[in-house]
């Protein structure tokens, strides 16, 4: 039995608010839109009334045919017809493009990559021939490939901030912490402060290991939003990990100031509390945010799986993980993921006729498939 929420790596410090910004990013696979296709598909045709020969004519009404099958569903009629095409004129780009949004969906993604090249060679200058590549290596997690065609692209359109700030972001997850921050700072110094740059220039920072300099960040932005609770947040996670547990806690008291009921900062102290070896605090405020309804399940779930994961956690700390797990179940009876925790807290427990039974609630519930 596993359960389907992501702890956090082991190792990597719990950076509780940052998860509640939401950092942009381009879209995996629906990176083209509708408007977009047209775009695309008109493109070629002024292409097209640009030669007057009877193959490009035939090119033309193919690929309109091609388009049409796949408006209407028919997805085998129109990658024939996209093939023909090719046939036709082996330098149409929009045929390949279009091939390879085909096999996207289909998830055959060597096609898509394969076609998607092509058609990218063809027409250098067309960027949702990028963003579509783009979401292929993204898909399969090749970082190196997504920085290049960034850099490709940032080459072609040096005006584009969203371009600049993804190229940025994939700089820094994959260690590129300096060309992060150079992009970053020339961002900032043509388009001035923003809270999605402050925020992964705090995160970089972070990465480093220079906190004094990511806390710095987290102050720019509440010089702009002294009340903004996720800032708060943020500086106190950091004043945590810096030492200065003073200055954390009068952030903390802050924040429950201005919203009494915020669960993000519950978990957030109950973190702070086990780093500084509380026990008895850490748990009073993990129930407090388990009993808050201004905090969803999904994340109090994944913090119970952090709990449970942990090597010494159920050992050392059983009767309290248990009694939260209890409080979970009695304000969410019928969720099977609860009963799929408690099943392996007990069989961790070794109480196997009692893991049994929650197991069994999840058959019941007709979540059987949850079992892998």
């Amino acid at each position: 039995m596993v359960l389907d929420i992501q702890a956090n790596e082991k190792g990597k410090s719990m950076n509780i608010f940052r998860t509640s910004f939401s950092i942009a990013a381009l879209s995996v696979m629906s990176l083209v839109s509708c408007s977009q296709e047209k775009a695309v598909t008109a493109d070629a045709s002024e292409r097209a009334n640009a030669k007057d020969s009877v193959s490009e004519q035939e090119y033309q009404y193919v690929l309109t045919e091609a388009t049409r099958y796949k408006v209407l569903g028919n997805i085998k009629q129109a990658a024939a017809l996209y093939n023909k095409c090719i046939e036709v004129n082996p330098g149409g780009d929009v045929a390949y493009y279009q091939l390879g949004k085909l096999y996207i969906q289909a998830r055959n993604l060597e096609e898509a990559k394969r076609y998607s090249k092509k058609a990218l060679d063809l027409r250098k200058d067309n960027y949702w021939y990028y963003a579509q590549l783009l979401s292929i290596y993204q898909f399969e997690g090749n970082r190196d490939s997504v920085i290049i065609l960034y850099e490709e692209m940032n080459r072609r359109w040096p005006d584009n901030v969203e371009i600049q700030y993804e190229l940025a972001r994939n700089y820094s997850e994959s260690g590129k912490y300096d060309e992060s921050l150079v992009l970053l700072s020339e961002i900032e110094k043509i388009n001035g402060f923003s809270q999605q740059i402050g925020l992964l220039k705090e995160q970089v920072y972070d990465e480093m290991g220079e906190k004094e300099k990511a806390a710095e960040e987290v102050l720019k932005m509440l010089e702009i939003f002294p009340d903004d609770v996720r800032f708060l947040g943020l500086l106190a996670e950091l004043y945590t990990e810096m030492g200065k547990k003073d200055e954390a806690l009068k952030l903390y008291h802050k924040i429950f100031e201005l919203e009494p009921e915020n669960g993000v900062a519950q978990v957030s102290l109950s973190e702070f509390y086990r780093k500084e070896g509380n026990d008895e605090k850490r748990f009073e405020f993990l129930e407090k945010a388990f009993i808050n309804d201004h905090l969803e399940l999904g994340r109090k779930i994944e913090v119970l799986v952090g709990l449970l994961q942990e090597e010494n956690e159920v050992e050392d700390r059983g009767n309290e993980i248990e009694k939260l797990i209890l409080v979970l179940l009695e304000k969410y009876p019928g969720e099977y993921r609860l009963n799929a925790a408690y099943g392996d807290f007990l069989i961790r427990k070794q109480r196997f006729s009692e893991a049994i039974q929650q197991f069994e609630k999840i058959v019941d519930s007709g979540n059987a498939n949850y079992f892998v």
